[in-house]
């Protein structure tokens, strides 16, 4: 009798303290339900006091345009590229590169303009069948590109407002004269770098052009503090599918190249490899202008035709902004 006694009083202890609990959590939900019922001044997010707008820096990223190339319908129903579409492409970016440059400057100061040409703007001869869809020869198609490229540096100037633009020029893996490629004398075998010096030479008296044309792989832009660098992309490995896509060797190639302090940088800017990535992270990769060809299809490579857009911030000394150009 004495055990059941015992264990009596422990079980109303028990529901003693459980209830007491309850009793607690109610009187909290009443304090609650009396709190709202009394008035209470809004939470009012105000705008600062108005201040000069800080500076960005917009990025035109123009690359693999492969103007020359026809594609037709053996590519699928409806597909057709050819160079009447490639110049209408050219002014599309332009256009619409300029509809995010003034769309950006709703929020923050825009004086000047980062304008990329990063190689494979036509398609050349490295390859048999290129010869076959060729719609011009390489000497033929430079100087096609060097008068549209002109245009659209002068349709900028003109229509952009800019105190400066500075443009850098990268040559491709497709503008070599020779059949395999070279690494140390690469641009000394390359028509996109002729091209861009003859450019150079067109608006050398223009002081509000900058020309940047160098013989290495990279080209290292500082914008506030801010390193960008600037490649065509072929040198960053094979790419071979799996899970994670062009972000797993762009990372890699990212981090090791960032061990150099001379190459040192917080983004890459690179064209290649005709897909406009949302998800690579510190490394911007451009798409096409050409859009899908047959090639692209027997590899899965089949992304609409854009170019890219990007904003670096003075005031948080980073990336703010990227999208694709749509040019079609």
């Amino acid at each position: 009798h004495l055990d059941r006694a015992i264990r009596s009083v422990s079980e109303w202890k028990r529901m003693a303290q459980a209830a007491k609990k309850e009793l607690e959590v109610a009187e909290g939900r009443i304090d609650v339900l009396l709190a709202a019922d009394k008035f209470r001044s809004p939470i009012v997010f105000k705008k600062k006091k108005r201040q000069t707008k800080s500076q960005s820096m917009p990025i035109l990223i123009a690359s693999d345009w492969h103007v020359e190339e026809e594609v037709g319908e053996e590519t699928g129903f409806g597909r057709k590229y050819n160079l009447d579409i490639a110049e209408e492409r050219i002014y599309n970016f332009g256009e619409n590169g300029l509809a995010l440059v003034n769309s950006s400057r709703a929020h923050t100061q825009i004086n000047e303009l980062l304008l990329l040409f990063l190689g494979d703007h036509f398609s050349g001869f490295i390859h048999e069948d290129l010869v076959e869809v060729a719609q011009l020869s390489e000497i033929e198609v430079i100087l096609w590109l060097r008068e549209r490229m002109s245009a659209l540096i002068k349709y900028l100037q003109r229509e952009g407002d800019f105190d400066k633009i500075t443009i850098v020029g990268k040559i491709g893996n497709h503008s070599r004269t020779t059949m395999k490629p070279r690494v140390s004398t690469a641009h000394k075998h390359s028509l996109e770098w002729l091209l861009y010096h003859v450019l150079a030479l067109e608006f050398a008296n223009d002081k509000s052009i900058e020309w940047v044309i160098e013989p290495t792989y990279h080209t290292i832009v500082d914008i506030y503090g801010f390193k960008v660098r600037i490649h065509h992309g072929d040198w960053v490995g094979r790419y071979q599918g799996g899970i994670g896509g062009l972000a797993v060797p762009l990372s890699k190639a990212h981090l090791r190249w960032n061990q150099d302090p001379n190459l040192k940088a917080d983004r890459d800017i690179i064209g290649h490899w005709h897909s406009w990535e949302g998800s690579t992270g510190k490394v911007i990769v451009n798409g096409s202008l050409i859009g899908p060809t047959k090639f692209g299809v027997k590899i899965q490579a089949m992304e609409r035709p854009v170019q890219g857009f990007s904003l670096i911030s003075e005031k948080f000394c980073d990336e703010t902004i990227r999208a694709p150009v749509f040019v079609e």
